[in-house]
Parts: C-alpha cells; structure tokens; sequence
C-alpha cells in the first residue's frame, strides 16, 4: 500500500488583500478571548495560523492545538497523532496509562521498522522541573507538580505520544516534535499550556474587592496594548483622558474605558510595532 502524500496548503501570500484576510482573522481571534494565554497577541496569533495553513490545518484548529514555548513551536500529542495519521502512520496501545503507572504505544510505517513509545512514572519521578508554591519558585520532579498528580495517565500517554512521533515520523511533525508540556509548560488535563501566576497569600483586610467584568476584560486589554505599543506611546494615549495608568479609570465608566481601547488600537495599527507581520508579508 502505497503511503498517503501529505499536501499541505503552503501559503505564499498573492495579494495584500489576501494577506490582509489572515490578520484580520489573527486580530479577531485574538481580541474574542478565546486564545489560549500563550497566545495574547495578533502577532503569536497570525505565526501559529500561518504555521496550521502550510500543514494544511484550519486556524482556529491551529490556535487549539500549536504553541510556541520558550520561542520553540510545539503541538498537542492529539495533534502529532492526526499528523502522523495524515502520513499514513498506525498504532496500537499496548500500555495506555489507566494504572496510572506507564504508557505505551506501538507505531507502525510502510517500510519501517516499529517503534515504540513509551513513558512511565518512574521517569517522572526521576526527571526535576521548576514549580511555583506560594510565589516562590523550585525545582520539583515531574511527578510531584499538580497536574501530574491529578491527570497521570493522561500527561503518560501525552509523553509516550510524543516519544514515539519523534522516531517514527519528525518528516510529518514538521519541527514540533515536543509537546508543551515537555518543554516546561504549565498545563491542564488536556495539555493545554496556561500562564502560571505565583501564589500570594492573602488575609481578609488585603483582599481588593471584586471588579466588574467588563473592568477586568478592560485591564486585560490595556495590558496587552501596553507591551504591543511600547510604554511610551501607551502613556501618551492615555494622557489624553486624563489618566495616567488604566487602573485609574473608573470600574463602571464603560464609555471611557471603551473609548481608551479604541484609541490604543488606532494608535497600533498606525505605529510600525507588528514585525512579524510586517515581515512575513514582505
């Protein structure tokens, strides 16, 4: 049987207004809030759509399933199996992690010999790792971080996945032979990374009371322009209603904090600070 060919969809951009369509979709996807945290920005946001069309992935699949740690593109093991699939690859579970102990998979390619994968809490409690516990930052070994103790045959099967992908197909996996987690990601159940916030203690008389939502989604936004616009044209926008932080603004004045967001956005879009696309479009 001959093997499948992969066709992934290279994107060379032919006109500006094709390229216009994949930043749009980029700065939408990134302001509804359904980006993962390692995502934040229209900038990471157009990288991993650009990274899904040349596999031929569809975006919002891509920003589910590719990140970028510590600079390196990784994917979900899910994702390396669809991959590996695409390629004509099968597999077989011989351990699959449910007595929390090891997991191991078998794959098999037309002209190869199999390989297994395979991962088992003993390496775990072998392999040190950084934690953050009530701020402070250590180094703990796999087994003991949270996730692991609470999701283990989920996090084994991910690494015996990913073991066995990176011998038996790197041509399919395309540079993301690493799942996030591997790379030092905090993640979830499902392996998806999440930004990891030290602990602060607090008692009753230190607990700022809750902000409204749209005042929380508000600073979130302002945050994110903050770091894209630079602190300098940040501040100048926001002189312009008489504040000198977005704290500043009132928790109910919705009008105001809808107007700064405008003007951050105007003043991004007119200012030279989105390399990557600037440069991918070249």
């Amino acid at each position: 049987m001959d093997t499948p060919a992969l066709r992934p969809a290279t994107f060379t951009p032919q006109s500006a207004q094709e390229w216009e369509v994949l930043v749009d979709i980029a700065r939408t996807v990134a302001r509804s809030g359904f980006l993962p945290q390692d995502l934040a920005t229209p900038e990471k946001a157009a990288a991993i759509i650009l990274k899904g069309r040349e596999l031929g992935i569809p975006a919002m699949q891509s920003v589910a399933h590719i990140h970028a740690i510590n600079g390196k593109l990784t994917c979900s093991a899910e994702l390396m199996l669809a991959l590996l699939a695409r390629g004509g690859i099968t597999w077989e579970w011989t351990k699959d992690g449910t007595d929390d102990q090891e997991a191991a998979i078998e794959f098999r390619r037309e002209g190869f010999a199999p390989v297994t994968g395979r991962f088992a809490m003993d390496d775990a409690k072998r392999i040190e790792t950084v934690s953050w516990e009530n701020g402070e930052k250590k180094t703990v070994k796999l087994a003991e971080k949270e996730v692991w103790r609470n999701y283990p045959a989920n996090l084994l099967r991910a690494r015996a996945i990913a073991n066995g992908a990176r011998m038996i197909g790197p041509d399919l996996l395309t540079g993301m032979s690493y799942t996030p987690e591997e790379l030092g990601a905090t993640v979830d159940e499902e392996g998806t990374p999440h930004l990891l916030k030290p602990e602060r203690p607090q008692n009753e008389s230190s607990r700022q009371p809750m902000r409204p939502a749209p005042h929380v989604r508000f600073l979130h936004r302002c945050a994110e322009l903050q770091q894209q616009l630079g602190e300098s044209a940040f501040h100048t926008t926001l002189e312009h209603f008489g504040v000198d932080e977005a704290g500043a603004v009132a928790a109910r004045d919705t009008r105001t904090m809808k107007s700064i967001v405008e003007a951050l956005e105007v003043a991004l879009e007119d200012s030279p600070t989105e390399p990557l696309l600037t440069e991918a479009a070249a």
